[in-house]
Parts: structure tokens; C-alpha cells; sequence
């Protein structure tokens, strides 16, 4: 759940985590939520609007998400306690990934093991993969049920030459290379979103592409996948990042 994002009310989101929002700036969106016109079998307690009640409520043709500026605040609650309720069925497997990349750093342009895991783990959700992209970049494309925008979503991998002095029994196990800056995490978080996104394909209008990109510690990991034509085939109608930040407090989205 995102609240108050460039001037504009967000009370949820949800159907695919991500969506694409063009009255966020003006602040006219006032709330989003599920599409869900049947229920889902990866999501038996979402209920469906018209089970609550609003059965009227249009249903855009992007990314399978309701846009409504009315819808209650106490319906807007069920759908974001249902939300986060699948995305903590995924704590530990994210968790797992995470500290497994944090034990393995690697440098920019040097992410092979990392960048297969991501592509292993995509590739198992069934996703169509791309690997190589900007040298050590991997790029999956979830694709809907029906046509709509391309949303991107992008997480980088690479670690920092630093010495890591840790007890915890994750903590790196290459000398002078950690994952000091979070990309462990954003790798981690990047792959529980795909899971969910994989799960609710039949609810997406339009795609969503994931990239993993490497070298974004000031080797231009960026540049290279997009002289590798990451921004093409499909271009992005919208894109996202996320950067975690220790001065904030967990669950904070700022």
C-alpha cells in the first residue's frame, strides 16, 4: 500500500503489485484495488467487489486493477490485509534468497551467480527470461491475460568492495566484497514480486518487465543493458525502482 504519492490519496494496490497510476500526480486517484471478477485460487480470501457489495464498479483494462476514487476505506483495508497476507507467505522463501545472494557478493559486471539465480528462479515461474542483457543483466516479462501498458520494474544486483565484519552466519564469504548497500535485498524483493505477478497473470492486462541489472555502483550497468535494448521490445510505458534505507523504520515506504 503506497499512501499520499506525488500529491495524490493511495489507499492500495493491489492485482500485480505494481501498476501504472496517471492521475497520481494531480492527485485524482483516490483508491485501487483488486479486479478480481472470480476468486483466486493462490488468493481464496480476497473477495471480489461484487461480493462485497459494489458490483458496479468499473474495471480498467490495465493491469486488471479497479480504479474507483469512493471505494471505502474499510473495503480498502480487506484488500490490503489479503495483499500483504500473500506476500508474507513468501517471507522466507525472500528471505532465503537474500541471504544466500549476501553470502555470495559480486562486483559489478561480475554478477554470474547471482544473475542465474534470478533467472532460475523466473525461468521455474514460467516466465519468459533473458539473460546477458547489459553484459550480466537478466530481464522476465509476466505477461496478461489481456493487452495494456508495459510496466518495468528494475532491481539491481552488484555488491561493493568492502570488508564485511559480521558473526551473522549469512555474512559474505568472499574477503573485501558485501552487499553494504542493499542490493541483496532489492534482488531478494525483486524475485518475491515476480512470484506474486506470476500468480496473478490471468488478473494483468498488459505486462510487466522485470530487470535484474548489474554494474549500478558507477560501472554504467544501466547504459549497458539499455544499448542492449532493454527499453525495447516492449518499451516501457511506465518504471519503477526501489532503493531500502536503514534510517527508516521497517515497513516504511518513503
Amino acid at each position: 500500500a503506497l499512501t499520499q504519492v506525488m500529491g495524490g490519496q493511495i489507499a492500495i494496490m493491489f492485482d500485480g503489485i505494481v501498476t501504472s497510476m496517471p492521475q497520481i500526480k494531480g492527485g485524482k486517484l483516490k483508491a485501487f484495488g483488486v479486479a478480481a471478477k472470480t476468486r483466486s485460487a493462490h488468493l481464496p480470501d480476497v473477495p471480489t467487489l461484487a461480493e462485497l457489495g459494489y458490483p458496479d464498479i468499473d474495471f480498467s483494462n490495465w493491469l486488471g486493477t479497479a480504479v474507483a476514487s469512493g471505494v471505502p476505506a474499510a473495503i480498502v483495508d480487506k484488500i490490503n490485509a489479503a495483499t500483504l497476507k500473500a506476500a508474507e507467505a513468501l517471507r522466507d522463501e525472500i528471505v532465503g534468497w537474500r541471504r544466500q545472494i549476501h553470502m555470495h557478493p559480486e562486483l559489478g559486471f561480475q554478477e554470474k551467480r547471482t544473475a542465474a539465480l534470478a533467472a532460475g528462479v523466473l525461468r521455474g515461474l514460467g516466465l519468459q527470461v533473458r539473460e546477458g542483457v547489459g553484459r550480466t543483466g537478466v530481464v522476465g516479462i509476466v505477461d496478461g491475460a489481456g493487452d495494456g501498458p508495459t510496466v518495468l520494474l528494475r532491481f539491481d544486483m552488484d555488491a561493493l568492495p568492502i570488508q564485511e565484519i559480521s558473526d551473522a552466519p549469512y555474512r559474505s564469504q568472499h574477503a573485501g566484497v558485501m552487499h553494504a548497500c542493499g542490493h541483496d535485498g532489492h534482488t531478494a524483493i525483486g524475485l518475491g514480486v515476480a512470484t506474486l505477478l506470476s500468480r496473478q497473470r490471468q488478473r494483468l492486462f498488459g505486462r510487466v518487465k522485470l530487470i535484474f541489472q548489474p554494474a549500478e555502483e558507477g560501472l554504467g550497468g544501466a547504459m549497458a543493458m539499455i544499448q542492449d535494448g532493454v527499453l525495447q521490445q516492449p518499451a516501457p510505458d511506465y518504471a519503477f525502482g526501489l532503493h531500502l534505507w536503514n534510517q527508516l523504520a521497517f515497513g516504511q515506504v518513503a
